[in-house]
């Protein structure tokens, strides 16, 4: 594969995975708080079908998410960062797998209503085994992130002024994590739309890259 190729491939999934996670956060039937095991629920008994669509997009961009940790790892090897870009990627391929582990089984939620089950009980009963893994992932995604906020301070590897912005859109995917609402999912996926739409377009345009 030429190298023209492989920056074209790498800048399609720069383009794609947002675009697909957004996509499965702009279906999501909205609920109001996370913590509340009721509120889920009836988010889920109000529209199943919706629900399962929702998250099998999200399972997908999650997947395709840890595809674009590789690409935009590649880019700033190439810029000579070789410390928190390398940190970043481990974390954020363990924590991108658990919490896609999570958001995966939450399709099953809509075939019990679809079956007529309680679901409310089984969202209760899996909560208490999976509540900790998805912590733990996102945990890990979040210090994935903010690894690669310090590379793109490292390494500027965007115009002085959309780097900046690739920093704040980073640190704004990690304060979104913490918000228990849908709103914080829809702030997650803007957010690294615009890091990675930022990072496809400079890799097309082939800009040169300045390493502090």
């Amino acid at each position: 594969m030429s190298e023209r190729t492989r920056t074209w491939a790498g800048a399609a999934v720069l383009f794609l995975a947002p675009v697909v996670f957004l996509a499965g956060a702009l279906a999501h039937p909205f609920v109001a708080d996370y913590t509340h095991t009721s509120v889920v629920a009836d988010a889920v008994r109000a529209a199943p079908g919706q629900w399962a669509v929702a998250h099998l997009l999200l399972a997908i961009g999650l997947g395709l998410m840890t595809l674009e940790a590789l690409v935009i790892r590649h880019e700033f090897r190439k810029a000579g960062e070789e410390r928190w870009s390398a940190i970043g990627v481990p974390l954020l391929i363990v924590g991108a797998t658990l919490v896609d582990t999570i958001v995966g089984t939450e399709i099953t939620l809509a075939a019990v209503v679809e079956s007529g089950g309680d679901v409310l009980a089984v969202r209760e009963a899996d909560e208490a085994l999976t509540l900790p893994l998805f912590l733990g992932g996102v945990l890990l995604f979040v210090l994935g992130w903010l690894s690669f906020a310090m590379a793109f301070y490292r390494a500027r590897i965007l115009p002085t002024a959309l780097n900046c912005w690739a920093i704040v859109a980073l640190v704004a995917i990690a304060i979104a994590f913490f918000i228990p609402q849908t709103w914080g999912t829809y702030a997650y996926g803007l957010a690294i739309l615009m890091v990675s739409w930022l990072v496809g377009y400079r890799m097309i345009a082939e800009r040169p890259v300045v390493t502090r």
